[in-house]
């Protein structure tokens, strides 16, 4: 990133000024639905749970148009989300902790769940945000009440659990980019009061948003998806509930468009000959003219792929009047196929194929008390087998092919580097290369954990909490080869099989847990602190291509977090200020570390960094129509000590990815009644990110940038219809979701994300 531009930042403080200020000068008050949240595994109002969480409900979720994981972070303070795939493989951050690397191998320190299942792989993720009751953010490390150990937070996906009710609905859209969309559910009673089920779909289509100006090539970054779910609850007594789930889904857009820019003259392919700017003619490459941010000229029109299914079972059952079981067992199923034309041109100079299948089975069980003394707790233990079978492939100068010297591990050599450039030969003799490996992960997840708590007062509470965790991993059936166009043999540079590995496995075992005071005060105010060691388990690099060293293993990753905060509602619950502060001791950090003159690929550590920040959050009614929502987040992140040991790069000073100094996001929802015919519902919300970077190296990033979003809606006063009019990204701005430093070849390269998009959807209520 070239240069940063500062926004003015006292702006974004006035604008949370105004909107408290302005909600507390109302002579009349209107209370605030309260937001019933399990962030703590009970069923809690989200101002009694003293943890820095943030939810979504099922009318948040509608009035915003969220439909990916992706679109979550926008109204989150200090939550950040990176596509190195697209939307259907987010990598989310969570006040500065992140994952840079995009291995199957690799378990995000930002742990996502589907109620109460912890989807680990991108391969079993899937399609998630239909049928969704609410959406929870926990900010912070997770453990002693979540299925898997995290430094940097969790999201919580919790699907509408079906009741005895007769419902449907059906929901159809059309809009930009020949978008079709249809979204329903239907849920009855099987056996009154003991069996109900309830069915939910959703479908999307929309064409790429990135033109392909290649003749004959296909739109760029598209939709197309559908997912189902079938859910049967059976209460056979007060006293056992039963929830089988079984879900299915698919995705298969377009590739994205890589938007190369930050040209370099002394690259590779600039080097040779070869121009490689997009905003110029480039006759030789088949460009007749410039191309706008959103048009390309792309050789590659590969599908991503996303597929999965899942089976799970839910149990509470209580054992008497103060103690309750609950069970979950899950198993889930999942592949993803990732196709790239990284390079961004009409020519075969950088594609690449990621592709995972991944199994996982989970088994959490816990107890959970409700005494009427002082102290309660919630124990349990936890068990995960995941099996994941591997594949990548980097196709490197197919179209035309460079000669190295011999000193590069393409050929092996002497030092005299790069000699020019030829015609790749047909027969794959090594002029073309071509990077592959395939390995099999096995990984087993071990756990006991215990959250209690006792009231030292009535109003003052003690929270303990501590966990052991067992993380087993083997790496099994790891060929690579390193050669031409078809891998023959008679071209293959360097070869790894598994018996040359200097690791392939690895048992880390770690306690980690959390301290914690809080205070209720007179007027129901929370006020609350608390230590927490948050252990993300070690990795093996799934991107090792060149030699048995390159496979290697990364320690564990811990962070302390010490955390106070404040919950206070206000005016007979017209206003709601929520605030927390946080300081982070994060150390061995597991980062990417990419050589630019070979393009190999290691996982290292970070041997510290310092993260420090505040969230502020205010949900205002300052009349019965008027509702407002504001959130501020504030993050400093600095790299105190390490090294990226491939190009020996000093990062102390750096900042850490995907950690805007200030993000900001307000909404405005107003409901105007409309005689008896109904009511009038408008929308609007708008979120700005600072400046920030894609990686570590703080050599690429994004400026700051606002976007804003609306939706107008009526709906019917019995209820029966909604119909509604959206648009996203107002001003139609242009922005950067991922980026990665490809200097050495002689261009930056980057993800976008969606320019302005307009739809119209209505919804029948049955």
């Amino acid at each position: 990133m070239k240069e940063i531009k500062r926004y003015p930042k006292a702006r974004l403080a006035q604008a949370m000024v105004l909107a408290l200020t302005g909600s507390v000068g109302v002579a009349h008050s209107f209370e605030i639905e309260e937001v019933v949240v399990t962030a703590q595994k009970r069923a809690q109002s989200l101002q009694d749970v003293p943890v820095s969480v943030s939810a979504l409900g099922s009318s948040d979720l509608e009035g915003l148009k969220l439909r990916a994981t992706t679109e979550i972070a926008a109204q989150v303070p200090n939550m950040q989300t990176q596509t190195p795939f697209g939307d259907s493989f987010p990598m989310i951050s969570m006040r500065g902790i992140s994952m840079s690397d995009f291995s199957p191998t690799q378990s995000s320190p930002v742990a996502v769940y589907v109620d109460e299942i912890y989807k680990g792989n991108p391969a079993i993720q899937g399609v998630q945000l239909f049928d969704v009751e609410r959406v929870e953010v926990l900010r912070g490390p997770q453990g002693t009440l979540y299925g898997k150990n995290t430094t940097g937070g969790a999201v919580n996906f919790i699907t509408k659990t079906p009741t005895h009710e007769d419902e449907s609905y059906l929901t159809l859209g059309v809009g930009s980019y020949s978008r079709t969309e249809a979204q329903g559910a239907f849920q009855t009673s099987l056996v009154d009061d003991v069996l109900a089920v309830r069915v939910a779909g959703t479908w999307t289509e929309v064409d790429g948003y990135n033109e392909n100006k290649l003749a004959g090539g296909d739109d760029l970054n598209s939709i197309d998806e559908w997912g189902a779910r079938i859910a049967f609850a059976y209460t056979p007594s007060d006293d056992f509930e039963a929830i089988l789930r079984l879900s299915a889904s698919k995705s298969t857009p377009t590739s994205a468009g890589i938007y190369t820019d930050n040209y370099n003259s002394s690259g590779l392919y600039p080097a040779g000959g070869l121009p490689v700017d997009r905003e110029t003619d480039r006759a030789t490459l088949g460009a007749g003219s410039a191309l706008d941010s959103h048009e390309f000229r792309s050789d590659r029109n590969a599908e991503r792929e996303v597929e999965t299914q899942a089976l799970s079972l839910t149990i509470n059952y209580d054992l008497s009047e103060t103690l309750s079981l609950t069970s979950i067992t899950s198993y889930d199923d999942g592949e993803f196929f990732a196709p790239e034309d990284a390079d961004g041109m009409p020519l075969d100079f950088l594609h690449v194929d990621y592709a995972a299948d991944a199994t996982q089975w989970a088994e959490d069980i816990r107890i959970t008390s409700d005494f009427d003394g002082r102290f309660n707790f919630i124990a349990g233990l936890y068990w995960a087998q995941e099996e994941i079978e591997a594949s990548n492939r980097i196709d490197f100068t197919h179209d035309v092919a460079v000669l190295f010297d011999l000193d590069n591990p393409l050929n092996g050599g002497n030092g005299d580097g790069l000699v020019g450039f030829a015609e790749c030969d047909p027969f794959g003799a090594g002029l073309c290369v071509t990077q592959y490996n395939e390995f099999d992960q096995n990984k087993t997840s071990k756990a006991a954990y215990l959250h209690s708590t006792y009231d030292l007062t009535d109003s003052v509470r003690l929270t303990l909490g501590l966990r052991y965790s067992e993380e087993e991993a083997e790496l099994r059936n790891f060929n690579a080869l390193l050669g031409g166009v078809d891998l023959n043999a008679s071209d293959t540079v360097t070869s790894i099989t598994q018996d040359m590995l200097l690791v392939d496995d690895f048992v880390d075992r770690e306690w980690s847990g959390k301290l914690g005071l809080d205070y209720t005060t007179e007027d129901g105010s929370l006020i609350y602190a608390s230590y927490s060691k948050g252990f993300r388990s070690g990795a093996f690099n799934g991107q090792g291509y060149y030699f048995p060293k390159d496979v290697s293993q990364v320690d564990p990753e811990t962070l302390n977090s010490y955390e106070v905060g404040l919950k206070t509602q206000l005016f007979d619950n017209s206003l709601q200020f929520n605030a927390a502060a946080f300081y982070y001791d994060y150390s061995d950090q597991q980062v990417l570390d990419v050589d630019a003159a070979t393009l190999s690929q290691f996982l290292v550590n970070i041997d510290s960094s310092t993260i420090q920040g505040i969230e502020l959050e205010l949900t205002a009614r300052p009349t019965e129509a008027l509702t407002l929502r504001a959130g501020l987040g504030w993050i400093d992140t600095e790299v105190d000590e390490g090294l990226l040991t491939s190009i020996n790069e000093d990062l102390k000073g750096n900042e850490l990815p995907a950690a805007p100094e200030l993000n900001f996001n307000l909404s405005a929802d107003y409901e105007w009644v409309v005689g008896s015919a109904g009511s009038l519902l408008l929308h609007v919300d708008t979120n700005w990110s600072d400046d920030h970077y894609h990686n570590v190296n703080n050599s690429v990033g994004q400026d700051d940038y606002w976007l804003t979003n609306g939706r107008v809606s009526f709906e019917a006063a019995d209820d029966s219809y909604t119909v509604a009019v959206w648009v996203k990204n107002i001003e139609d701005k242009t922005y950067k979701t991922y980026s990665i430093d490809l200097q050495a070849l002689g261009w930056d390269y980057n993800h976008l994300g969606a320019p302005r998009t307009v739809g119209v959807e209505a919804t029948f209520r049955f």
